[in-house]
């Protein structure tokens, strides 16, 4: 929900005081969604966006919880039901992940890659609201920036989208929710006019970080906060497996506009 008496900042994370209240926030990521017996399924992998995140925000200063919904149980999974047929969801329940957050959490943010994830995200955000009705609510990811206009038509509880690099956003965000400030003035998000309208307003994508700026700002990933371990038993990634291994992030996006790429639109 946006208010216009407020002046914002433009996006720019730095711009808020590292004085500034701060606040709880669990990163959610759902359970792993797969097609049985697909050539591409590879298993869950440790989500590197939410493990970026997640050290942005605890680097400026607010306590983060990360709930792995994939990782933390790699070897359980479920049947579901889809339009394109059955589905195996790897990892927590929706319960579980829901009993896991912690009780002083005021904010919960979803990553989402993949539109096949968005119906198992929905019923998670309406059980969410159901046993936690105060938290505030925010997805984000790839998914999240090219589907956000459906997922808040969709999904009445979901608060606000994070569109694009949402490190500095997320930041921001928190910042202002945790001082009681709107969200007006913000760039990368979308969210509702009011919380009583239907009328969506996207302010675009956050400001694209230059590679010397995300090595300088963006803190290395908070791995520690993911169970890399239960990766590491279960899957040996891709490639050669010479024992432990982790993705690295060599580049964000891309620097060319190809008419025919959706990368302009998400970077």
């Amino acid at each position: 929900m946006l208010d216009s008496n407020d002046p914002g900042h433009g996006g720019d994370a730095a711009a808020l005081s590292s004085s500034a209240p701060k606040t709880t926030v669990t990163i959610l990521r759902a359970p792993c969604v797969v097609m049985p017996g697909a050539l591409a399924t590879h298993g869950p992998t440790p989500p590197i966006g939410a493990a970026y995140v997640g050290a942005a925000l605890r680097d400026s200063g607010h306590t983060v919880q990360l709930i792995d919904g994939a990782g933390e149980a790699i070897d359980q999974w479920i049947e579901i039901e889809s339009p394109v047929g059955p589905l195996h969801q790897i990892g927590l329940s929706l319960d579980e992940i829901v009993e896991r957050i912690d009780p002083a959490t005021t904010v919960v943010g979803i990553t989402t890659m993949f539109l096949h994830e968005w119906p198992t995200i929905r019923d998670l955000i309406d059980l969410i609201a159901e046993r936690r009705p105060e938290v505030f609510i925010v997805i984000g990811g790839e998914n999240a920036t090219a589907f956000h206009t459906k997922m808040l038509e969709q999904q009445k509880h979901l608060d606000c989208c994070v569109l694009g690099e949402g490190e500095a956003t997320m930041v921001e965000l928190c910042d202002r929710l945790a001082a009681g400030r709107s969200l007006a003035g913000m760039t990368g998000i979308a969210v509702r006019e009011t919380a009583e309208s239907t009328d969506i307003v996207d302010t675009g994508l956050a400001v694209r970080l230059t590679k010397k700026e995300v090595n300088s700002q963006i803190p290395r990933p908070a791995w520690d906060l993911v169970p890399l371990d239960e990766y590491f038993k279960h899957y040996p990634f891709f490639g050669v497996d010479r024992g432990r291994s982790i993705q690295v992030l060599g580049t964000r996006g891309c620097p060319y506009k190809c008419s025919f790429c959706s990368s302009p639109q998400m970077w």
